[in-house]
Formats: C-alpha cells, structure tokens, sequence
C-alpha cells in the first residue's frame, strides 16, 4: 500500500511538496480530489479519512479549494528555495567527522562488610 503523500503527489502530478509549509503553495487540491484519494487509501470517503488526507496536504504545502497556483507563486517558491539550499551549503563548512568518544572504565564500587 504506498503512503499517503504519494497517492497525493501522483494525483495531483507533482514531484514534491513545499519546503515551506505555510509560505509556499505547490498546488491546489478539490474536495472531490480529497474524495477520490480517501477511497483509494482507506476504501471509504468517511470524514475522518478526508480530514487525515486534508493533513497530509496542508502538511506538503498543498491549499485545498483556493484555486489553482499561478506561474509567479511557483517562481518565487522555488526561487526561494534554491536560493536558501545555495546560502546553507556556501556557509556550512564542511568538516572531518569525528571519531566516537572513547570509553571511560567503569569504577567498581567498594563495598563495606559489617556496619
């Protein structure tokens, strides 16, 4: 049974979701669309099963019935991103992993015989 956030990319023809849940939207979902993907996974279009699919949208940064996301929103998202992922790589040092801790022995405890 493949996850959730798949059958929701595969639906809506998307390679995957927002790296910025809640800034950036990377599509838009209808409610017949929840619909549809509730009873592939779950075999029922019950309401708790559309509401964990609505979830796993706002999750991937997909708006549900705000109508479709213009070519501007997807310029600047992933202008955004890609300029982000090139910041961190450029300020990340990269550094020479570091061997684990050695262990230290452990001290036995003396036991006091008689008092």
């Amino acid at each position: 049974m493949p996850k959730l956030s798949d059958i929701i990319k595969k639906e809506l023809k998307i390679e995957m979701g927002s790296g910025k849940t809640g800034i950036y939207r990377v599509a838009d979902i209808t409610y017949e669309q929840l619909k549809k993907i509730a009873t592939a996974k779950f075999g029922s279009d019950n309401d708790p099963y559309i509401k964990q699919v609505t979830g796993t949208c706002k999750s991937m940064g997909i708006s549900i019935g705000a109508g479709p996301v213009s070519e501007e929103e997807k310029k600047k998202a992933t202008t955004k991103e890609e300029a982000v992922a090139a910041v961190t790589a450029e300020a990340a040092p990269v550094a020479a992993p570091t061997p684990p801790p050695e262990k230290k022995e452990e001290k036995k405890r003396k036991i006091r015989k008689g008092k």
